[in-house]
């Protein structure tokens, strides 16, 4: 999932949520129901920070939008 120059990174079913609930201006938890979700969350927002498709305060970066928008956000 981590972005490299120029290679496009490849997003799972979580990525791709969490990124559309912070497009939508959500929060990255909604789907979250139980502890072991929460720790899927943080780890999905860790993934997406590390691949610079989210800042530090959740917000998609420039290549986060053009990531949702290649796999249909």
């Amino acid at each position: 999932m981590i972005a490299q120059d120029g290679i496009k990174p490849r997003l799972g079913a979580a990525e791709l949520e969490v990124l559309r609930y912070l497009a939508a201006g959500q929060d990255p938890f909604k789907g979250c129901h139980v502890n072991g979700d929460f720790r899927k969350c943080l780890q999905t927002l860790a993934d997406l920070r590390r691949a610079k498709l989210i800042d530090p305060l959740q917000r998609l970066t420039v290549s986060g939008q053009a990531a949702l928008a290649a796999f249909g956000g």
